[in-house]
């Protein structure tokens, strides 16, 4: 279950229509729960040739930028695999400690990719 980020009472009140003068109207009042926003990060999938070097790169899904919500930094690496010197054979590739503007209002999921280095 999310974890609640505020509780917002609902008053209802006013109901209009064709002969409500005819029925007792009673009105109770409700709770709006709202929970925090789901934001997957995943790095990157790459395949590169042995002696190249790459960036990691990342892909967002769920952030409401509308909401003025940003990322301003992740932190990528490839435990090796990225840099130049690494041999043929699959790394992961790694999304972590993202920092932003309202991540506060979301539950992170990193998703892992895959480097392939090739010979």
């Amino acid at each position: 279950m999310a974890a609640v980020v505020m509780f917002y009472v609902i008053r209802p009140s006013g109901a209009t229509g064709n002969r409500l003068s005819n029925d007792n109207i009673t009105y109770v009042n409700g709770t709006l729960a709202v929970t925090k926003a789901r934001l997957t990060i995943t790095a990157l999938s790459y395949d590169k040739p042995y002696g190249t070097s790459i960036v990691i790169g990342y892909r967002q899904t769920g952030l409401v930028t509308a909401n003025g919500d940003t990322i301003s930094s992740i932190s990528l690496s490839s435990n090796f695999g990225a840099n130049d010197s690494a041999p043929p054979g699959n790394y992961p590739t790694i999304a972590r400690n993202a920092v932003g503007a309202g991540l506060g209002n979301y539950n992170i999921d990193y998703v892992q990719g895959k480097l392939v280095v090739y010979a």
